[in-house]
């Protein structure tokens, strides 16, 4: 379905080159300094995750030589785990409840009574 413009173009001019050159210029100036100051953030976080992943790795060296200076853990070595992608669910251990427990009643509701000399909090 074609729709017929409210307005006659043929009887108006059109934009000036020079204007629709302006237009699109500052368009690409202005992404274009948004791409790079996006690009920059993204650059200064990704160096921050690394040094502290980088902190992370010497702290658990020396914890890990320190564990090793101790002779009674000589013989202990930590579980072995598996990635994310080959693990499989693993049942609660006994005696545990799948479900967590109910909430709190709300206040007013029967709750608790207060204990006196506690400013009302049971």
């Amino acid at each position: 379905i074609m729709v017929e413009p409210a307005i006659d173009l043929k009887s108006h001019n059109p934009i000036p080159h020079a204007h629709t050159l302006t237009i699109v210029n500052n368009f690409v100036i202005q992404t274009t300094q948004f791409l790079n100051t996006f690009s920059q953030v993204c650059e200064e976080k990704l160096m921050k995750v690394s040094r502290d992943c980088q902190r992370l790795e010497v702290s658990i060296a020396l914890l890990e030589s320190k564990l090793d200076s101790i002779p009674e853990l000589q013989g202990v070595t930590a579980p072995v785990t598996t990635t994310a992608a080959t693990t499989t669910a693993v049942p609660p251990p006994p005696g545990s409840t799948s479900a967590p427990p109910p909430p709190p009643p709300p206040p007013g509701s029967g709750g608790p009574a207060p204990i006196a000399g506690t400013g009302g909090i049971p």
